[in-house]
Parts: structure tokens; C-alpha cells; sequence
């Protein structure tokens, strides 16, 4: 489960990082 969460997270994380720059209002 660690693992799963941390990938997630990850991910998650890295999606953000992309949209940021494109679409900041969406972190809002």
C-alpha cells in the first residue's frame, strides 16, 4: 500500500507540476 499511495501521489503531483503552468485557477 505504501508503494501504491506514494506512486499515486507521484503522479498526482506531477500533474499538478504540468497543469500549474498551463492552468494555475484549477488549483484553486
Amino acid at each position: 500500500m505504501r508503494g501504491g499511495i506514494r506512486s499515486a501521489f507521484d503522479s498526482f503531483r506531477q500533474r499538478i507540476a504540468g497543469q500549474r503552468c498551463e492552468t494555475p485557477l484549477s488549483l484553486v
